[in-house]
């Protein structure tokens, strides 16, 4: 099952300061963030305010290209996560009303998805991989804790009754 979610936002992850594309379950909290490179940020940022440059970015491009040939996107949809790697789908109807699917880039998805604002949806599997990585992560955070803790840990403190 497809999930709608809100956004892209842009935002900055403090501890790193890497700017994310924050994607929101639409009247959720379950939240999706996708790193964005230098180039992405800057074309997000332009499909999000809505700047044009004077000659067309490659996402301007590649949806001119489409709508030459007579399609249109209908909407995006991030269907997988391997190896902590986002999947996703332009979802296309031909001319000839046919829907298409296109393999692409989950930042390039998102940057069309936000030039034609059509709806951005992401899969229960992709939030069910997100959880799952976020206890395994949480569960190693915790071990590396426990594991400190018992670096200074003296046996011979304890109380024996």
């Amino acid at each position: 099952m497809e999930i709608l979610v809100e956004g892209p936002i842009i935002s900055i992850i403090p501890a790193d300061d890497c700017p994310v594309a924050l994607l929101r379950k639409k009247g959720g909290t379950e939240e999706l963030t996708v790193t964005l490179n230098v180039f992405s940020l800057q074309n997000m940022v332009m499909a999000i305010e809505n700047i044009r440059s004077n000659r067309p970015t490659i996402h301007q491009l590649y949806v001119n290209s489409l709508e030459t040939l007579g399609a249109t996107v209908e909407k995006v949809v991030i269907n997988d996560m391997v190896d902590g790697i986002y999947h996703s789908c332009i979802f296309i109807i031909t001319q000839e009303g046919q829907t298409e699917l296109i393999d692409a880039h989950v930042t390039d998805a998102l940057i069309i998805a936000t030039i034609k604002t059509c709806p951005i949806f992401v899969t229960e599997e992709v939030f069910k991989k997100l959880d799952r990585e976020k206890m395994g992560t949480q569960n190693k955070i915790l071990a590396i804790k426990a594991a400190k803790m018992l670096e200074n840990f003296d046996s011979d403190r304890l109380i024996r009754h």
